[in-house]
């Protein structure tokens, strides 16, 4: 609710004032007035749920494109380094570089649009889910985000929240096709985890 009033737009407003003028001034019965009041407010809500998954569905349109048509470079870095393949120049980014560039994508826009809910989780996984499980997963991802806790305790916690979030939206798909989920159906196989990094450090210019 509070995430939908964020989205209020002056149609919304009209509707919600229109209606709550004309409830305040229905000469009928009473239970008729409530009716209209409560199908005012429905109307509200529904406008302003509508303006939430327009601008919703437009940053994710606009994560995409940055993500799968201009960070080639870094995750094919990323991967090569979480395969523990050296940089494809010595005279580039690091691996860890490239990770880090990796990991700030999620941890920034992905889990901060979340978080301030100006995006969906549901949209976020639709499109990122399994790129955030691959890279979350890997165990050199995995140390190198204790490392760079140690260092800086509150990096990356809002990726953590993401992950998560994520994590309990393909537990309820997987229960909702099988019946149940153990954790091991949202871990990827160590040779699953190889295939997708191997994907994306072969991923063209």
């Amino acid at each position: 609710m509070k995430k939908l009033l964020n989205y209020i737009e002056w149609h919304a407003a009209l509707i919600l004032f229109a209606f709550t003028t004309l409830a305040m001034n229905w000469k009928g019965p009473l239970w008729a007035s409530i009716v209209v009041g409560i199908a005012g407010f429905a109307l509200f809500l529904a406008s302003c749920r509508s303006a939430f998954l327009y601008k919703s569905t437009a940053l994710i349109d606009r994560y995409d494109e940055r993500f799968f048509c201009k960070m080639t470079k870094e995750r094919r870095g990323a991967a090569r380094m979480l395969l523990g393949q050296p940089p494809e120049s010595p005279d580039g980014p690091t691996g860890e570089d490239d990770l880090e560039d990796v990991l700030d994508f999620f941890e920034a826009p992905l889990a901060a649009s979340l978080k301030d809910g100006t995006v969906s989780a549901r949209r976020i996984y639709d499109v990122f889910y399994d790129w955030v499980r691959s890279y979350y997963q890997s165990p050199v991802a995995q140390k190198f985000l204790q490392d760079y806790q140690n260092w800086q305790p509150a990096a990356y916690t809002a990726l953590r929240g993401l992950y998560g979030t994520l994590q309990e939206i393909e537990r309820k798909e997987i229960i909702s096709k099988t019946g149940k989920c153990a954790a091991s159906n949202l871990k990827l196989s160590p040779e699953d985890l190889e295939k997708c990094l191997r994907k994306e450090a072969h991923l063209r210019k």
